[in-house]
């Protein structure tokens, strides 16, 4: 019989052997579902015809929808023989199936609904009992994945066209669990049409925001049931806050902020240096590079978008706002070049290393002192080469190396590179340049 009180009044009751909290909770959280009680605990007219009916709720539930839809006949004794089991042959299959017919027969005649037929009627009253138990086709041919959660196999020798839609879908009426596995011994196609049919307010909309194996943010919007994903949609993501956070994650998971390009590194060590020389200045730290990603992803959708930014030049932007121009004065203090004469040589910045430039000797004839940067107050390495680009100094002070080290250098390169001009007054000499193919 359907139980009409809450599970909390049922535990009240005088039992000689209480049943398990969970086990009531269950029973009347799967009438209310099958719709035999009402939120109140209350029996409702489907509740009574269940009641008038021998069968597990589930299957009074099955039975009732039959009689609605009109297809009585063709569903009781396959309700019948669902209900038995194995537990007896046919006669008593064809007995139960009779007795069910019996107690149809006094309900009023079905209305049966329009545009349904003998399929939909079919699947349609079997959701009616088994709506927690539908199923979508998953991984292998047999495999199913079940509303609420939970793994399923088909019985050896049902095929995957006799249980499921041609959409993957199907609901589960008869399971078995064994050695820690759910087998599906019995299973009815359905459509997704029908199930929306069946149970449009449990159907809900779901989107979320995810990258690509190519890299790119998708918009993917999913129409579920309990759990299970009936529909699917693919949309490119607009630029957005929310399109944003996911770039900047999987951008700094690639590395984008340890594995900076050259320009960006030469940059932030410049900025390093220049901040040494003005209190304006802020070093560029781990916060400030994560806000220039952050920034740079704010406008984009995919990773080749953000392959089109500089990390360098919105560095230098984000340096001057506020409408100081910080960055115009790093390029003062910690220029990317100076000019030897007629010859230009990069500023090299290293980590932890005071800025330096090299080249070959010879250029540098003609110079009593070395180049300096931030307004002239911090004198560059110098690294002088010798004709085969090999360090053969490294000095800050040019005038002392020409007048302690560059004698007896002279000496010694002249007699390894006699074809080289080895000036005797190199601060009056002219500056030579060395041909690159030595």
């Amino acid at each position: 019989g359907v139980v009409a009180r809450d599970s909390d009044s049922l535990l009240a009751l005088p039992w000689l052997t209480p049943p398990p909290h969970e086990a009531v909770a269950a029973a009347h959280t799967l009438l209310r579902e099958l719709g035999a009680i009402d939120d109140r605990g209350q029996v409702t007219p489907v509740g009574k015809r269940m009641a008038a009916l021998p069968l597990h709720p589930r299957l009074a539930r099955v039975a009732v929808a039959a009689s609605h839809y009109g297809i009585s006949d063709a569903m009781l004794p396959i309700v019948a023989e669902v209900a038995e089991g194995r537990r007896s042959g046919r006669h008593g299959v064809r007995q139960l199936a009779d007795q069910l017919a019996d107690s149809v027969k006094r309900w009023r005649p079905p209305r049966g609904d329009e545009g349904y037929d003998t399929a939909k009627a079919s699947a349609m009253a079997w959701l009616s009992g088994f709506g927690d138990r539908v199923a979508k086709r998953s991984g292998g041919a047999g495999d199913l994945a079940l509303a609420d959660g939970g793994k399923a196999t088909l019985m050896r020798g049902l095929t995957a066209s006799q249980a499921f839609g041609p959409e993957g879908f199907s609901v589960a009426i008869e399971l078995q669990h064994t050695h820690g596995k759910t087998i599906v011994r019995r299973a009815e196609p359905i459509d997704v049409d029908w199930l929306l049919d069946a149970f449009p307010d449990a159907v809900e909309t779901h989107s979320r925001l995810e990258l690509t194996a190519r890299g790119r943010v998708e918009s993917i919007g999913e129409l579920r049931y309990r759990g299970l994903v009936l529909d699917q949609t693919h949309d490119r993501a607009t630029p957005n806050g929310d399109t944003a956070k996911v770039l900047f994650e999987a951008a700094r998971a690639q590395g984008r902020l340890s594995a900076l390009d050259p320009d960006t590194q030469t940059f932030i060590a410049r900025v390093a240096f220049a901040a040494e020389h003005d209190a304006t200045i802020s070093r560029i730290d781990d916060a400030a590079l994560e806000a220039a990603l952050a920034s740079m992803c704010e406008s984009a959708t995919s990773m080749t978008d953000l392959d089109a930014f500089s990390l360098h030049h919105v560095l230098r932007a984000q340096l001057s706002q506020g409408g100081v121009d910080r960055a115009r004065r790093v390029d003062q203090l910690a220029p990317t070049e100076v000019r030897l004469g007629s010859l230009t040589l990069p500023v090299r910045y290293p980590t932890h290393e005071p800025p330096f430039v090299e080249s070959y000797l010879q250029d540098f004839f003609g110079l009593s002192c070395g180049p300096s940067i931030a307004a002239g107050k911090a004198p560059l390495v110098l690294r002088l080469w010798a004709p085969n680009r090999r360090p053969i100094q490294v000095t800050r002070d040019l005038a002392s190396f020409w007048a302690t080290h560059y004698p007896p250098l002279r000496r010694q390169l002249s007699r390894r590179y006699p074809k080289h001009h080895w000036a005797d007054n190199p601060t009056a000499a002219r500056a030579v340049r060395l041909m690159r193919m030595l």
